[in-house]
């Protein structure tokens, strides 16, 4: 979700090179219209997680259970680039899938959502289909988009793509939730999508971009399942982690999040760099400012 809004960020600030995730033509979502395509990046099955590539071997389960994701980056072809987050939640699958599939309350969950509103559902072959149009922010800029979701409880997964008989702002986005219940009360929650950096942001830039996004990605789920469980918050006071439910005293929608300006300003960094590669100085002062970002950010 973050990452779709540095994207939305990086690709209208100072780039005349379209991007896979920018949308080639007019600008504005339709619901009147189709997309353009029928879909550019390959689609996620609901299978196993080791079938693409997702493993926690070697990992520590105390690792796992700490509050924080562990991310995964892997490499496709063409350039794309698959993130995985993967975090224990202490948790029931039923409670989980309940908070993932509350779409309409996204924007109570997820930091940068405005809206996420269910305009069509189905079922079919012990398949749920669930439609949505989603509209995200980050500082002055909005993107949106109309989504596929197709949740199999039987296989423990949930995919999603764009829903390509509407014009959406991205170009294409595709994901996958699985969820494994374990033997403890906990589940292994999975989160992985595939997409494609702009070519013109600065290659040190692209992995922190895209560690930064998947770090927030299911955060947000453990955070709401202990809610919904009565268990302590991971974090100072049981503090909001990820997201959560925001407060009276909290900022007013319009003001972005630290990670919101963050990655903006990351973005922005990057456009800086790329138009002055020539000067080296330039890209020495954008690696240090990137560098000092995400550990501030990422900390």
């Amino acid at each position: 979700m973050l990452l779709a809004v540095a994207l939305a960020c990086c690709a209208r600030h100072g780039t005349s090179r379209a991007s896979v995730l920018a949308l080639r033509g007019g600008r504005g979502a339709d619901p009147n219209r189709p997309h353009p395509h029928q879909g550019t990046l390959t689609k996620y099955e609901r299978k196993p997680p080791s079938e693409y590539g997702l493993s926690v071997a070697g990992v520590d389960a105390t690792r796992l259970r700490s509050g924080k994701p562990l991310l995964q980056l892997i490499s496709l072809p063409n350039g794309f680039k698959r993130t995985a987050s993967i975090q224990d939640v202490h948790a029931p699958a039923d409670v989980v899938w309940s908070k993932i599939l509350d779409l309409p309350n996204y924007d109570k969950y997820v930091d940068g959502v405005v809206s996420c509103e269910v305009y069509r559902r189905e079922a079919s072959g012990g398949v749920e289909l669930v439609f949505a149009k989603y509209k995200i922010r980050a500082a002055a800029f909005t993107l949106e988009y109309f989504m596929q979701h197709e949740f199999e409880r039987k296989a423990n997964a949930m995919t999603f793509q764009l829903d390509y008989t509407r014009k959406s702002e991205l170009a294409d986005t595709v994901g996958y939730w699985y969820v494994e219940e374990l033997d403890d009360g906990w589940c292994r929650v999975f989160y992985s999508t595939d997409s494609q950096i702009p070519a013109w942001i600065p290659g040190f830039m692209k992995d922190a971009l895209v560690n930064l996004a998947a770090k927030r990605s299911t955060a947000w789920v453990d955070a709401e399942c202990r809610k919904e469980m009565g268990l302590q918050l991971e974090g100072s006071g049981g503090g909001d982690v990820g997201g959560g439910d925001r407060s009276a005293s909290a900022p007013p929608a319009d003001t972005p999040s630290p990670t919101q300006q963050s990655l903006l300003l990351a973005a922005l960094v990057g456009a800086y760099a790329n138009h002055f590669l020539a000067r080296t100085m330039a890209l020495k002062q954008a690696r240090r400012m990137v560098s000092e970002l995400i550990a501030k950010v990422a900390a």
